[in-house]
């Protein structure tokens, strides 16, 4: 996916999330007034992580909805399993998670407002976006199409502005066979180099998929990497 249409993705994501906080804010503010502070914070925090699950959930939704349709619209020849997310992929989401629970941490450069609600409520939170990690993680696929390759899935990476400069990594989005230098089998996987060194897209094989890879790129004209 390209620059400009992630920036689009994550401009509609941002704003929709912030439509959906207020919304709940407002909701939920008459109701506010006369809890406790234990009680307040434990559903400000609720508030925030869920908002936050949403605007993972709708960069998913926007990237869904595009490359889907391009399957849809082309032949498949063969789909594959992508490899694991990049430890770094799995950083950013966590990053945010501590956002929102060390902030006054964060304001007051002290724990004394660090409370031990604050403290399980962050701990569920993390296990709970681990786990969607890694459901996410193993719907990842790779199409191959008559035109190109879509990676698709339920992806909940965060596609943030500053890490456009990245090089890709089985990043969601349509690649067509132009977009691909070389490629070369290893024995439990492929890996596909993207041209200008952007990056480079990687997929589980087994036997059977390396033969219809092989003739797939043969088909495509794409060379095998060469390593000297």
């Amino acid at each position: 996916m390209s620059g400009t249409k992630k920036t689009i993705n994550f401009i509609i994501s941002f704003f929709a999330t912030i439509l959906f906080l207020s919304i709940i804010s407002n909701f939920l503010s008459p109701l506010l007034f006369n809890l406790n502070n234990l009680v307040y914070e434990i559903i400000s925090l609720s508030i925030y992580t869920l908002s936050f699950l949403f605007f993972m959930f709708m960069q998913n939704l926007l990237r869904h909805f595009k490359n889907s349709k391009i399957i849809e619209d082309n032949k498949e020849f063969l789909s594959l399993k992508t490899s694991k997310y990049s430890i770094t992929e799995k950083l950013w989401i966590h990053v945010f998670i501590l956002i929102i629970y060390f902030l006054p941490v964060l304001r007051t450069q002290s724990f004394n407002s660090f409370s031990l609600t604050r403290l399980v409520m962050f701990i569920i939170s993390i296990t709970l976006i681990e786990l969607l990690i890694r459901y996410s993680d193993s719907t990842m696929q790779v199409h191959f199409l008559r035109k190109g390759i879509v990676i698709l899935g339920t992806d909940i990476r965060i596609g943030a502005p500053i890490m456009y400069g990245k090089r890709i990594y089985n990043d969601s989005g349509y690649y067509s066979y132009n977009d691909i230098k070389e490629y070369f089998i290893f024995p439990d996987r492929v890996e596909l180099y993207l041209i200008h060194d952007q990056g480079k897209i990687i997929a589980k094989v087994n036997n059977e998929n390396k033969n219809q890879l092989k003739g797939l790129f043969q088909q495509q004209k794409i060379p095998m990497k060469r390593f000297r």
